[in-house]
């Protein structure tokens, strides 16, 4: 809606400064970029540089990430006219990563798999600032010393047939 309403040079101002500040921690966090969808970002962990702490990694990297927008919350009322509002979702399983396309037109290096449109559902159910996580990386993050709020089982979509328990990544424990 913002993006019709608003004079076009405070959009572009506004999704570039996003775009930077999350591309700029995902890759400190060494997160792979596999595509952007208008204002969203779908990023990837473990390839092609594997990590054995690589969920606490992108956790981080959305814990920073919702941290810097925040601390920049005065840049987006003024642009945005109101606080930069992001949604996570972060999901763990078995992908295969690899350059998919035709070699025709082009390539990309993509993941395709179920920990991905399984991480797209946990973003449209989290709230605005919420990082919601499933129970595998819980389970990690719950021996890591982060702060975890249990939401119970969810439906979602495309995975009904499964028990999704859900879990809100509040932060980083001191």
């Amino acid at each position: 809606e913002k993006v019709v309403r608003l004079p076009e040079h405070k959009v572009q101002a506004t999704l570039a400064r996003f775009l930077e500040t999350v591309m700029t921690i995902f890759l400190k966090y060494d997160l792979t970029i596999d595509k952007f969808h208008g204002d969203g970002v779908l990023a990837f962990s473990n390839s092609p540089v594997k990590y054995d702490d690589y969920i606490e990694r992108t956790c981080l990297a959305a814990i920073e990430a919702r941290e810097a927008l925040l601390a920049d919350r005065d840049f987006y009322i003024l642009n945005w006219k109101s606080e930069m509002q992001i949604r996570i979702g972060i999901s763990a399983g078995t992908a295969n990563v690899g350059f998919y396309g035709d070699k025709k037109f082009f390539k990309t290096f993509s993941a395709i798999g179920v920990p991905l449109p399984f991480a797209s559902r946990l973003t449209s159910l989290a709230e605005p600032g919420q990082i919601l996580i499933d129970s595998e990386i819980a389970e990690v993050l719950s021996k890591k010393n982060f702060d975890l709020k249990n939401l119970g089982e969810k439906n979602i979509k495309g995975f009904e047939e499964d028990i999704n328990i859900v879990f809100d990544l509040v932060n980083k424990a001191a």
